[in-house]
């Protein structure tokens, strides 16, 4: 898989296949482990047709450096963002202190 970025851990798993999961390519998970949490991470993956496979440890531990708590995910990375996107953000970031500075005239008034 070319362009893939790893999240691991059952938190960080579980929060991409909820917010995210069209960037969620596959989702391993560690053999012989069975728990509540890594089958709650499995319901949400199979919700969304995402790919499962199980996999011995020694092959997650290769496949990410730190604790992977029996789970990884292959996602398509975020998107790069360009001085465009930073502009944009400070003109909208701008834009609403300046209506949140007369809201808040308007409520102490």
């Amino acid at each position: 898989m070319a362009n893939v970025e790893y999240v691991f851990g059952i938190h960080a798993v579980q929060t991409k296949l909820q917010r995210n999961p069209e960037r969620v390519q596959e989702v391993w998970f560690q053999e012989g482990r069975e728990d509540q949490r890594l089958n709650q991470v499995k319901g949400l993956a199979d919700e969304q047709g995402i790919e499962c496979q199980v996999m011995p440890r020694r092959e997650l531990d290769n496949k990410v450096k730190g604790r992977h708590q029996g789970v990884v995910a292959a996602c398509t990375p975020n998107p790069a963002k360009d001085e465009g996107f930073l502009k944009d953000l400070l003109e909208n970031l701008q834009t609403f202190q300046h209506w949140f500075f007369w809201i808040l005239v308007l409520l102490w008034a």
